[in-house]
């Protein structure tokens, strides 16, 4: 094997960093938190309380409907490339 580094990015890094130019991304980064700490919230819940079918389908549908809009948000508001013209 050799020891010289891999220019790969890790999968953790690609959570918090802008595709485009490798730099952090603060906006990547928020939501990572907030997704983080809603699950740490609902394990915490459901070990102290029971968690219900009801409020596991309102967990699930914030993180679904925020992933939704934003891969929407994406295409509707992409630049367009300049290739090929």
């Amino acid at each position: 094997m050799s020891d010289e580094p891999r220019n790969e990015p890790s999968a953790a890094k690609g959570l918090i960093t802008d595709p485009y130019n490798g730099g952090l991304s603060a906006t990547k980064l928020w939501v990572n938190v907030a997704y983080f700490v809603a699950t740490l919230i609902m394990l915490w819940y459901g070990v102290v309380y029971k968690v219900t079918p009801e409020l596991l389908l309102i967990y699930l549908g914030v993180v679904a409907s925020h992933a939704g809009a934003s891969k929407w948000l994406s295409a509707k508001f992409a630049t367009p490339t300049t290739e090929g013209k």
